[in-house]
């Protein structure tokens, strides 16, 4: 189905971006868009490179602002929230490149996390090692960061955002790098953090395979506007959505 870009949920806790406009001298990078996500479901955020994803995601998060529009966390107006304060408030990120503290142990990345966000350090250490366990880390737990394989980066960088004890998620580009083989663990890992965590997840990749796999609902940028929103089956035959990659060169990107 093709939407304006408003999208209408139940009344559970959520995280809504709405009206987001940000321009860079004169480029539209986002006009008007509006999207939300509850907890307990995965939101995929798909569109052609330059599509605003990642512009999306950052003003959801503090490390931009909007031009115009509103960002609201359970009800609360956070739009000028640093990053910091919305990491205490719940709402955490992964990023496209690593964030990890190289020389930390993948222990001690994971304990930072939950340190920042005002947890004491025996609740860090016990969430810590809490983490390894469900994201399969835990021969890696003495390692330092920068001896991890791509695929084990990854999971720390899921490990350290779960570390804050978030209830909203947002991953960029979880998948860039893995092999086809990684990918079904991170298809489970997704699922956890949405069954057993309880977090609403807003996950943008360009795997397409992924997105209709994993996700509950789809958002579709294109050109800075949402051209369409639905379930994977809605947005798998929606013409709009065709043309746009088909026209535009596909789903990936990393300044999209």
């Amino acid at each position: 189905m093709t939407s304006s870009g408003t999208e209408t949920g139940g009344p559970q806790p959520a995280l809504r971006a709405t009206g987001i406009r940000r321009h860079f001298e004169g480029v539209h990078a986002l006009n008007d868009v509006t999207l939300e996500l509850h907890r307990h479901e995965v939101v995929g955020l798909i569109g052609p490179n330059g599509a605003g994803k990642t512009t999306l995601v950052n003003i959801m998060t503090g490390f931009d602002f909007p031009s115009a529009g509103s960002v609201e966390l359970e009800g609360t107006d956070i739009t000028g929230w640093t990053p910091h304060r919305r990491g205490r408030a719940g709402l955490a990120r992964t990023f496209q490149a690593a964030h990890s503290f190289a020389r930390l142990t993948v222990r001690e990345n994971i304990e930072v996390g939950a340190l920042a966000c005002g947890a004491r350090p025996r609740d860090a250490t016990s969430r810590a090692d809490e983490l390894l366990g469900v994201l399969g880390l835990t021969a890696h737990a003495d390692t330092p960061a920068a001896f991890l394989p791509q695929g084990e980066e990854r999971k720390l960088g899921v490990a350290r955002a779960l570390g804050t004890r978030p209830r909203f998620l947002l991953m960029d580009e979880p998948a860039a790098g893995l092999n086809e083989a990684e990918v079904p663990d991170l298809v489970s890992l997704i699922r956890s953090v949405r069954n057993e965590h309880e977090v609403g997840v807003l996950l943008i990749d360009h795997n397409v395979s992924l997105i209709m796999e994993v996700c509950d609902r789809i958002h579709v940028l294109d050109q800075g506007r949402t051209i369409a929103t639905g379930s994977p089956e809605e947005i798998r035959v929606n013409l709009d959505v065709t043309t746009a990659y088909l026209g535009r060169g596909g789903a990936g990107g990393s300044h999209g």
